[in-house]
């Protein structure tokens, strides 16, 4: 493990779009974020899995722009933020998912509300 720029969405309250609230659009991207370009890290063997005290994030924005794309309309309605942080530790895995320990050392970098994010590394 590294320390790695994570790029993530989540609430206000920290929860990723996958748990914490319930919003427009949450049961269509959990459906159709089942397959190899959007692996669960209990299914991507290079990840292990994800424990209890570990978060979900991405390597770089494109590969955040990749992960959401279709759904950064209904999460900026949502009132999501991505969250631009330097974890201590991190494991990368297949199309660019990290996972990490929020327990650990998280330098928090920055908070983007959606628009901004995609305004500035890509298009809805």
């Amino acid at each position: 493990m590294t320390s790695i720029l994570v790029f993530r969405v989540q609430d206000t309250d920290g929860y990723g779009p996958y748990n914490g609230m319930s919003w427009e659009g949450r049961s269509e991207m959990s459906s159709s974020h089942c397959d190899d370009s959007h692996m669960s890290p209990n299914a991507d063997p290079t990840l292990g899995g994800i424990s209890y005290i570990e978060k979900c994030g991405c390597d770089s924005p494109e590969a955040l722009l990749r992960w959401f794309d279709g759904y950064w309309e209904a999460l900026a309605e949502a009132g999501f933020v991505v969250k631009i942080l330097k974890a201590k530790e991190a494991r990368t895995g297949r199309n660019g998912q990290v996972v990490y320990c929020y327990y650990d050392e998280v330098d928090e970098r920055d908070t983007l509300d959606i628009d901004t994010f995609v305004g500035l590394f890509g298009d809805i």
